[in-house]
């Protein structure tokens, strides 16, 4: 069976970047890491360092994802490079869905990881420019480590506990000084409040969706950083909450 767009579902599928190219020519010297289920599974780099799949077709690549990146470009540049800038619910709703959109993405281009989000929330995304129900929360922070490479990190297990039906897809992205987080959670059981089980490394996230603040003033008082606010420890934050227990039976 031929392969459909996996936003509207149709055909005539072009080759999509999933670090899109105008990061990969600001950025893409730096070297790009690519980590699945908390190990790194590729670092790329040079002029082959783009990665590409034939997932979307050529009037969303062209349309609609093309005009989001319009978008995005400059609210994300400052925060890219650290510098001063002021968040209003437009520009944390455009970040948002920009983030979505690039989690979608990426959660198909590991052929060996089951694809978390249906095609009704990847249409949702695509005509809503939001994220759906399933995207528990978008968060955003600043990066102050040493580390220059574009990082991704893509965690999604299957199966959670003795839960049948709950999944988790938890996905990272850091291009310079930003960094990004979509976690999306399915079929969560009555009484367990999954969130509160996985908030370690998140002080330095700064919540976009649902938008907690207003007007977001950047860069944030705290930051990720490669000691006690661990960028990796926020982009492994699900990990410690897998082996979730059923509610007490009343």
């Amino acid at each position: 069976m031929a392969r459909r767009c996996i936003f509207c579902g149709g055909g005539s599928l072009t080759k999509e970047h999933a670090w899109p190219q105008w990061i990969l020519n600001d950025h893409g010297d730096d070297a790009i890491t690519i980590h699945s289920h908390g190990e790194l599974v590729r670092t790329l780099a040079g002029p082959n360092a783009a990665i590409e799949f034939k997932r979307v077709c050529g009037p969303c690549n062209t349309g609609w994802m093309s005009k989001l990146e319009d978008k995005v470009k400059p609210i994300m540049k400052p925060l890219i490079l650290g510098q001063r800038s002021r968040l209003g619910a437009t520009e944390q709703r455009i970040l948002s869905a920009w983030l979505t959109k690039t989690a979608m993405v990426f959660s198909c281009t590991q052929d060996d990881v089951d694809r978390f989000f249906t095609r009704p929330e990847f249409d949702h995304c695509r005509v809503e420019a939001a994220a759906p129900a399933s995207v528990a929360e978008v968060l955003i922070g600043n990066y102050r480590g040493a580390e220059r490479k574009l990082f991704t990190q893509v965690l999604n297990p299957v199966g959670i506990g003795p839960h049948n039906g709950f999944e988790t897809y938890l996905f990272t992205i850091r291009v310079a000084r930003f960094v990004g987080q979509v976690l999306a959670i399915r079929n969560e059981p009555d009484g367990v409040n999954f969130l509160a089980k996985v908030h370690i490394g998140s002080e330095a996230g700064v919540h976009i969706s649902p938008p907690v603040d207003p007007v977001i003033e950047w860069p944030p008082m705290a930051s990720f950083d490669d000691g006690p606010n661990s960028l990796t420890a926020f982009a492994e934050r699900t990990l410690g909450g897998l082996s979730i227990q059923s509610p007490p039976s009343s």
